[in-house]
């Protein structure tokens, strides 16, 4: 005689009574799954890129950066902050490499010790704008802030002022 038929029916009403509670149990969840509808989260890619390269020994690097910060409110900006570690003097150039190659449309460079690498990546670079914080660049594409930077709204509107220009 096949099993099902000498299982007692009490113990046939409970396996079927678990059956059919798994079964729904699955069939809410399903639907629950299937009825949540997809976050939707905004497309931040076209935003204008800016980009902060400083280094370690800046003094002044958290006023630019709170600059930079500032701006991402009033515009739609994506904003990057990259330190080069120790003193930075002729090592910057990768670094800088690397922000162009992300697509960086302003890179604001602060620090001192930047500034042999800052000068020859912006002079090879003329389609970037730049905002160079310190000794100041003669080149079209370059924006000059006095060292130290001790206003952070002034980084602000470079950024802003970038940001319209479209670059």
């Amino acid at each position: 005689m096949p099993a099902a038929l000498t299982t007692p029916p009490r113990r046939r009403r409970r396996i079927v009574i678990g059956a059919a509670f798994g079964a729904i149990t699955l069939g809410i969840l399903a639907a629950a799954y299937l009825l949540t509808p997809e976050p939707d989260y905004p497309d931040v890619s076209s935003h204008f890129k800016t980009c902060l390269l400083t280094s370690a020994n800046s003094t002044d690097a958290d006023l630019v950066w709170r600059g930079v910060q500032a701006s991402i409110g009033a515009a739609p900006i994506n904003a990057q902050k990259l330190v080069v570690p120790g003193d930075a003097a002729g090592e910057a150039g990768p670094y800088f490499a690397g922000l162009i190659a992300s697509q960086c449309r302003l890179i604001v460079a602060d620090g001192t010790n930047l500034f042999t690498d800052f000068q020859a990546v912006a002079s090879a670079n003329p389609a970037t704008k730049f905002v160079n914080v310190g000794t100041p660049v003669t080149l079209p594409n370059v924006r000059n802030i006095p060292y130290p930077a001790t206003e952070p709204k002034r980084i602000t509107d470079e950024v802003l002022a970038a940001q319209r220009a479209g670059n």
